[in-house]
């Protein structure tokens, strides 16, 4: 039995929309793949996301890992057991560290005055 089920009828008009940070958690181990991820979706893999580079909802099969969606698997926590599917990206680390150390310079140099 599956987590979730969008439908079973394959009418068109079932799906799930999924803006930009949105989250959806499923019980498996399935972060191999976005395949594997679906294959714990009962019925149809008929997930959409926001899609920036053509301002509108997309099917997530259309979908690049690592550009428009991750997935990762929890071994641990309050997810353990579970894939997290998340849409829309993330800032890299580097860029983050970036915008940390400028803000930490502006701090500083403030503190200085």
């Amino acid at each position: 039995m599956a987590a979730l089920t969008i439908t079973e009828s394959g009418d068109d008009d079932d799906f799930i929309n999924m803006a930009s940070g949105g989250m959806l958690a499923l019980l498996g181990d399935a972060d191999h793949s976005l395949t594997s991820f679906l294959g714990l979706v009962e019925g149809t893999d008929a997930i959409r996301y926001w899609d920036d580079s053509i301002a509108a909802w997309d099917w997530i099969t259309n979908a690049t890992r690592g550009e428009d969606y991750t997935l990762r698997y929890f071994g641990s926590g309050d997810l353990a057991g579970y894939t997290v599917l998340k849409v829309g990206v993330a800032p890299e680390p580097s860029t983050i560290g970036l915008i940390l150390a400028g803000l930490a310079t502006l701090l500083l140099l403030r503190r200085k005055r």
